[in-house]
């Protein structure tokens, strides 16, 4: 009993940090250009996300996307779909997590990425 109220602790104080972590992050993205580094920022925002609130997370992608596809930013698609599948793998959507991790591989093998590939 004890080893469970300790699990369940330990998941309630990172579920706390995480929000603190995604707080600050929209923080920045109210101050940030329209940049590869809004892009990143999406990204993180949107892992930020995978253990409390993967919809929410979600919700970053499009706009992720359109933001990379725009810079013409092969890389930033790649990061956004890699970070999708994770929320998708966490909403228990295994098609479109499979379907998003793919092309985030496709992407990365386009561009030569070894260590994004072996991830």
């Amino acid at each position: 009993m004890v080893c469970l109220a300790m699990i369940s602790f330990e998941i309630t104080k990172a579920q706390v940090n995480n929000f603190d972590r995604v707080k600050a992050l929209k923080k920045r993205l109210s101050e940030s250009r329209e940049d590869t580094s809004k892009v990143r920022l999406l990204a993180e925002l949107m892992q930020a996300h995978l253990y409390f609130s993967t919809a929410q997370g979600l919700t970053y992608r499009q706009q992720a996307i359109d933001l990379a596809e725009n810079l013409h930013w092969i890389k930033g698609i790649a990061l956004v779909k890699e970070a999708a599948g994770r929320l998708y793998w966490g909403m228990a959507d295994g098609k479109s997590a499979v379907k998003d991790h793919l092309d985030a591989l496709d992407l990365y093998r386009r561009l030569q990425d070894k260590k994004a590939i072996s991830r």
